[in-house]
């Protein structure tokens, strides 16, 4: 399981570079200032939190996931035996697609911004299970806003601090690498990486 998720949690570094800093970044601030915080996998993944989905057949309807942080896509790996040809596909209903989600592949997506769904197993034999690891808004924005509860700031107050510390929508989509820019942000992120070693 622990590298299961680490490849997830590297896909997601491959993919979306300033995500990944940006996710690492709140999250160091977050351990330093709660160290007796534990994240899964003892470190192998840089997701703070997981879900186990264990079926035996695991189908979801048409969801987002709200509390999700809408700029860090989570990663769902599929498992079990199942046909793939003939169910378990991943719906994205926003962008009016489905495509074929085999046991053990990984997508990543932005479960909080996009309404995504799997379709049923062909069969009663068929068993379906998945991994999800994601990061909850609520422990981006506990770190953002100075280790406080957004609670008590008012909608505006919030879209204030937000924009202030990095956390508007305008920063997150930002941080989500176009294909031409792909090689100079893991780069930046490399440059990061080796920095924080030192």
């Amino acid at each position: 399981m622990r590298r299961l998720a680490g490849f997830a949690s590297a896909a997601l570094a491959y993919y979306f570079p300033l995500v990944y800093q940006h996710m690492c970044e709140r999250l160091e601030a977050l351990s330093q200032h709660h160290p007796d915080l534990t994240f899964p996998f003892g470190g192998a993944s840089a997701y703070p939190t997981v879900t186990f989905n264990l079926g035996p057949v695991s189908v979801t309807f048409g969801h987002n996931d709200g509390t999700n942080y809408a700029g860090i896509p989570c990663s769902i790996t599929a498992l079990g035996v199942f046909d793939a040809n003939n169910g378990g596909h991943l719906i994205l209903f926003d962008l009016q697609l489905y495509f074929k989600f085999p046991a053990g592949r990984t997508v990543l997506l932005s479960s909080a911004g996009l309404r995504h769904g799997n379709t049923r197993l062909a069969t009663a034999d068929d068993r379906r299970y998945s991994v999800t690891q994601y990061c909850q808004g609520g422990l981006i924005r506990w770190t953002a806003y100075g280790f406080r509860p957004a609670r008590p700031f008012t909608d505006a107050q919030k879209d204030a601090m937000d924009r202030e510390v990095g956390e508007g929508c305008e920063a997150q989509l930002g941080r989500f690498s176009v294909w031409k820019n792909l090689p100079e942000d893991r780069e930046k992120l490399r440059l990061w990486e080796q920095a924080r070693r030192k």
